[in-house]
């Protein structure tokens, strides 16, 4: 009897046991319906997750830019600023002015000169007069200069006060060799109540003259300061000129372009 009864005490005990766990689950939220699904570990995937970390791989390529996005609004006006100093004065512009003569037919007169100026320096002439008895059988082809500053009966202008620098090239058309001549020369006031000065576009002696010419030239007009004090002398002013005669027949005609330049200072 004694032994039946410990025989059975291990089922007692297990059977008190599930009771317990009965009641213990019937007492927790959700009553009977509780999930008594036991949870689990994923050790393989928490121990992959875990390891180390590798190395880093290379930067990619650039991707394509992309499309440049709306313009945004317009921010408001900002304040205006304090205004800056007064600039430089603009130079004057360069004057320039040209010359054209152009006569034929022997009809000469009223057409054989024009007139220029050399702001601040003087005033000039170019001439193209065809030989005639009235002028000893030579006429005139010259570019002449009446400076500013004169000489008086008793003293000669300062020296160097106006000088005008000329290159002549070609001339006399009987001359083979005249067209691979250049002429360097200078003119200027050196003697007393001398009021101009000049520069012959012959290339024949004096009393003499071309009879058939073509011919360029091409130079300056300059000054020196005369007057004591002064240190800013007038700008030069350059110029180009070209020149065709023929005074062989009854035809005769005579033609010049010039262009004067006045440096702006």
């Amino acid at each position: 009897m004694r032994k039946q009864i410990q025989n059975r005490h291990p089922q007692v005990q297990v059977g008190l046991l599930l009771l317990g766990l009965l009641i213990a689950a019937l007492l927790l939220p959700g009553g009977s319906n509780a999930s008594t699904t036991p949870q689990t570990v994923d050790l393989i995937g928490t121990a992959a997750r875990e390891g180390a970390t590798g190395p880093r791989g290379p930067v990619g390529p650039e991707g394509p830019k992309g499309e440049k996005g709306p313009v945004g609004d317009q921010g408001p006006v900002g304040e205006t600023g304090a205004r800056g100093p007064a600039g430089a004065g603009a130079p004057a512009e360069v004057k320039t002015q040209f010359i054209n003569i152009g006569w034929q037919g022997g009809k000469w007169e009223g057409y054989e000169d024009e007139s220029f100026t050399a702001p601040g320096i003087g005033k000039g002439r170019i001439i193209c007069e065809p030989p005639t008895a009235d002028n000893s059988y030579t006429g005139e082809r010259r570019i002449e200069f009446t400076p500013t500053q004169l000489g008086t009966a008793t003293s000669p202008p300062t020296k160097w006060a106006t000088t005008m620098w000329t290159a002549r090239h070609g001339g006399n058309v009987d001359d083979a060799n005249a067209k691979n001549l250049t002429v360097i020369r200078t003119a200027r006031l050196d003697r007393k109540n001398q009021k101009e000065f000049n520069e012959s576009f012959d290339t024949a002696p004096a009393l003499h003259y071309d009879p058939e010419s073509t011919g360029s030239m091409h130079g300056i007009i300059t000054t020196e300061p005369w007057q004591e004090g002064v240190f800013v002398q007038p700008p030069p002013t350059t110029f180009e000129l070209s020149w065709h005669w023929n005074f062989r027949d009854n035809n005769d005609r005579c033609y010049v372009s010039a262009t004067f330049s006045t440096d702006a200072r």
